[in-house]
């Protein structure tokens, strides 16, 4: 079935395109003294996300190959540990790395099994190699895998919860999740454009609604006794 969108998944990378778009066109008018218009949209980030797959559909490639049984690796396939933890194989170079997942699967004999031994006969016995290799991951949680996994250099890609970023290493190192100035208790997604000798404003709350009106109102000229009736009479939120 379709995946589901995740809220702002277009409207994020969008939002960077922009201010590549704006800090481009500043640049050019420094270089040539020209102004210009910008511009970007949602649908043009979602083909450039999706560019891989549109650009092979351009080219005349069958996606359908990647759901049609007889083409799926089962050493690039997804599996699920006894802790209910789901992870990838990214094996590439699978004649060479084939043989030392066997062994770190607790089955070196499959090194050698014609089942599975070439490329081919792991294609032609995909579903069958899948379901063994299954019915191993599960016996194990996935901190076990993981490091018996990483000792025997096979590559392999956690599939991560949302949950996990909250108190994941890397992203407190790197401060991914700043807390507000004005709310120490309350932390969000920091964007991910840095400029190196530029130091990020901490975030901070939204006004409250109304919270400023007095001042642009004042701002644009309008006297005190103006603004309260404004306010009084609920012209001004």
């Amino acid at each position: 079935p379709p995946g589901l969108p995740v809220p702002a998944m277009g409207d994020h990378p969008t939002a960077v395109a922009l201010f590549a778009s704006i800090v481009t066109a500043l640049y050019r008018r420094q270089i040539t003294g020209k102004g210009g218009v910008v511009s970007t949209s949602l649908l043009a980030n979602g083909l450039w996300a999706n560019g891989a797959f549109v650009q092979a559909e351009i080219c005349g490639t069958d996606l359908s190959v990647r759901y049609r049984p007889e083409f799926r690796s089962a050493l690039r396939a997804q599996y699920q540990t006894r802790d209910q933890r789901w992870f990838a194989f990214a094996i590439i170079n699978g004649t060479r790395d084939w043989p030392i997942l066997a062994a770190a699967l607790g089955q070196p004999e499959w090194g050698s099994d014609p089942r599975y031994a070439t490329f081919e006969a792991r294609q032609s016995n995909a579903d069958e190699l899948q379901s063994a290799i299954a019915a191993i991951v599960e016996k194990k949680d996935w901190s076990e895998w993981s490091s018996i996994l990483s000792k025997a250099g096979i590559p392999t890609g956690f599939i991560a919860k949302t949950a996990d970023h909250l108190n994941d290493p890397q992203v407190a190192a790197n401060n991914m999740l700043p807390s507000f100035a004005d709310a120490e208790h309350l932390r969000t997604v920091d964007s991910p454009v840095h400029v190196a000798g530029a130091t990020k404003r901490a975030p901070r709350m939204a006004p409250e609604i109304g919270q400023h009106t007095r001042t642009v109102l004042a701002e644009l000229g309008l006297t005190a006794s103006a603004i309260e009736a404004m306010v009084e009479s609920g012209a001004a939120k």
